[in-house]
């Protein structure tokens, strides 16, 4: 009899969890790794993986889930880096990277904030550093448009966890 209850507990704990879930079709990683060019570190920061080609890349949660930071009405996705190959932060102007995000669990459209020069002098990577303010959490797809190449992706943005 307890296992009875057991189960049936953790059935309804499971169906409960399982409506609760997004339906998102987040961008995962792809079978055919990028690797970026040197002088870009061969592996992303741990729990990511990289997303894109030499042209325009960054690196991506594994789970697609983007935490935010919240700031009044909007969910802040703050430094957001964009790596592209040939790119140097001191002779490249970073003003052509356009990023624009829309929900597609909602009708909200916005677009990310300039982007500002990176740099890591231990590696010597020059990135492009932007944040978006989401109006809501949700289901979103993010595009980016740089030199004439384009990167689309799809995240779930949820809230603070604490």
């Amino acid at each position: 009899m307890r296992l009875a209850i057991a189960f049936v507990s953790i059935a309804i704990a499971v169906s409960a969890v399982s409506q609760a879930a997004p339906r998102c079709a987040v961008t995962e990683a792809p079978r055919n790794v990028f690797v970026p060019p040197p002088p870009y570190e061969a592996s992303p920061p741990q729990g990511t993986f990289y997303f894109g080609s030499d042209a325009l890349w960054l690196f991506l949660p594994n789970d697609g889930v983007w935490e935010t930071l919240r700031d009044g009405a909007n969910y802040e996705r703050r430094k957001i880096a964009w790596f592209s190959s040939g790119y140097f932060w001191l002779s490249q102007s970073q003003k052509d990277l356009r990023v624009e995000a829309k929900r597609l669990d909602g009708a909200e459209t916005v677009h990310g904030e300039p982007a500002t020069n990176g740099f890591l002098q231990e590696t010597q990577e020059s990135f492009m550093l932007n944040g978006i303010a989401f109006p809501a959490t949700g289901c979103w797809e993010v595009s980016a448009k740089y030199h004439g190449n384009e990167l689309k992706f799809i995240v779930w943005v949820t809230p603070p966890s604490n």
